[in-house]
């Protein structure tokens, strides 16, 4: 069973990845994880962040967006985050730098769908 939802969240994580690539603009893996839990789909960001590290870094799948550490605020402390930028585009147009993480309460209470939390 294990097997199945890790395959299954590989697929949903790749799905999600061609969305934010064919969008063309600049993010990061706090952006990627809350459109996954708002589309009703549970992630931690952590696991978000390192399948973001490696598609950049190991499968080159991002290789049209440059990787840029930039400043964020987190409950009022300054902290640094990812932003993957299309080459084309400046990566300080990315504005949104005081975001939080939808928690698991908050998913729970707004975006949870249905029980099994690898849906598809």
């Amino acid at each position: 069973m294990h097997i199945k939802n890790t395959q299954k969240k590989q697929k949903k994580l790749e799905k999600t990845l061609t969305i934010f690539k064919n969008l063309e603009i600049p993010f990061t893996s706090l952006d990627f994880s809350n459109y996954l839990k708002r589309s009703g789909f549970w992630i931690r960001n952590k696991e978000v962040s390192t399948f973001l590290f490696n598609e950049f870094n190991k499968k080159k799948s991002l290789e049209d967006f440059s990787s840029t550490e930039i400043e964020v605020l987190v409950n009022k402390e300054v902290l640094t985050a990812t932003v993957y930028c299309p080459k084309t585009m400046n990566p300080n147009l990315y504005l949104k730098i005081d975001q939080k993480a939808i928690t698991k309460e908050e998913f729970e209470k707004n975006y949870k769908k249905v029980e099994n939390e690898y849906r598809d």
